[in-house]
């Protein structure tokens, strides 16, 4: 993965303490694949239903190679 790939992680605040970890374990996998973590944008939503909405509307903005979408039921 080159270090100029933006990518942009959507997780809900819903179950705060696992999405925490998700993301984290995101990230460091991202970092593993030398993608730099200024070129992580992290996007936090309410729940799990706003996750594809804002999920669309940062792909719509084009800046962005890669969307990962997290959230975490009970």
């Amino acid at each position: 993965m080159s270090k100029s790939l933006k990518i942009a992680i959507v997780a809900s605040r819903f179950n705060d303490l696992l999405v925490e970890k998700l993301i984290q374990s995101s990230i460091d996998t991202l970092k593993e694949n030398n993608c730099s973590e200024e070129s992580i944008d992290i996007f936090r939503v309410s729940g799990a239903f706003e996750l594809p909405l804002i999920a669309k509307k940062v792909g719509e903005s084009r800046k962005y190679e890669g969307i990962i979408a997290l959230g975490a039921g009970d």
